[in-house]
């Protein structure tokens, strides 16, 4: 490995993002492609990935669980209707654990009154949707936001270059300038289909520009969160559909139960994408090895239905 160090440095600063003092136009992958791991993960795929098949090009893709990367394209919009999906979970208490995504997560916690919102994602792609999203609630109205949303979903490559953008850009983090500057003609972000229930609707943009709920990103992968949030509780812990991309149910189940034994309040509640759970039978696993803490149940409607359980001891 010490050899590889010096004939790839750059490739080894992979293990070290943390700062973000790094020649991002190096390391970033082609952000073209919807599923492409870092190319470090190309050149040791036996270290970080389970399954690998070739593409058209003869490149190889990671699928199952490295499907995503550190850098891999975010969501410019949520699959979901969270917007139903906050409201299901109301009341949440107010302090919310959520997946990154497209950021909308978080938009939607907030909009439902939590407090406290950490969020978490392998990609740091995510990380800077959610803060280009927040300064555009900030700085733009409501139509203009959501011009700005589709246009950062058609060509991310292209957004700074928006007259929108141009408001927004004096309210991101310097780190997030940087990012941007240096991500100029690359995609990272429009993974997913728009989602017109994504959009808050003119009463509800004008009640977000007021809110400021505390949190913070987590750059982690799911595996590895429980390090990371070591010592904190919530009272909801939303996951989505990260689940699919795992293929073992014990370490489904595993994940589950560190997260109810050592992050959930008492009668908290972690919610699920409810589909892969059920129609890979995964659930019997994790609900076997959670009934002495609580209960799962189902809610929601036909095309909305989650996964909850309730921690009750």
């Amino acid at each position: 490995m010490g050899i590889l160090n010096q004939i790839f440095p750059s490739a080894f600063t992979y293990r070290n993002f943390d700062n973000l003092d790094f020649p991002v136009s190096e390391i970033h992958e082609r952000l073209h492609a919807d599923t492409a791991p870092c190319w470090i993960e190309r050149l040791f795929p036996n270290k970080f990935a389970q399954k690998y098949y070739p593409n058209p090009k003869g490149r190889y893709i990671a699928i199952a669980d490295t499907a995503f990367s550190r850098f891999s394209p975010s969501y410019a919009t949520t699959n979901e209707n969270m917007r139903v999906t906050a409201k299901i979970l109301k009341p949440f208490g107010k302090r919310v654990l959520t997946c990154g995504g497209s950021g909308d997560q978080t938009i939607w916690f907030a909009r439902n009154d939590a407090v406290h919102i950490d969020s978490f994602d392998i990609s740091w792609c995510s990380k800077i949707t959610m803060d280009l999203k927040n300064a555009a609630i900030k700085a733009l109205n409501v139509q203009e936001y959501e011009n700005f949303v589709r246009a950062l979903h058609k060509d991310s490559a292209c957004i700074s270059e928006t007259e929108e953008y141009k408001h927004i850009e004096p309210l991101l983090s310097r780190k997030a300038r940087r990012f941007m500057r240096a991500m100029k003609g690359k995609r990272f972000s429009g993974n997913g289909v728009i989602n017109d229930e994504c959009f808050l609707n003119k009463e509800e943009f004008l009640h977000m520009k007021s809110k400021t709920p505390t949190g913070k990103f987590i750059w982690s992968d799911l595996g590895g969160l429980n390090k990371k949030i070591s010592g904190k509780k919530y009272d909801i812990i939303y996951l989505s559909n990260i689940f699919q991309y795992l293929s073992d149910p014990e370490k489904i189940a595993e994940i589950l139960e560190r997260l109810v034994t050592k992050h959930l309040c008492h009668e908290g509640a972690i919610a699920v994408e409810v589909n892969w759970i059920i129609d890979n039978k995964k659930y019997a696993v994790a609900a076997n090895k959670l009934k002495e803490l609580g209960n799962f149940y189902e809610t929601g409607k036909l095309n909305e239905k989650m996964l909850v359980f309730c921690k009750t001891k």
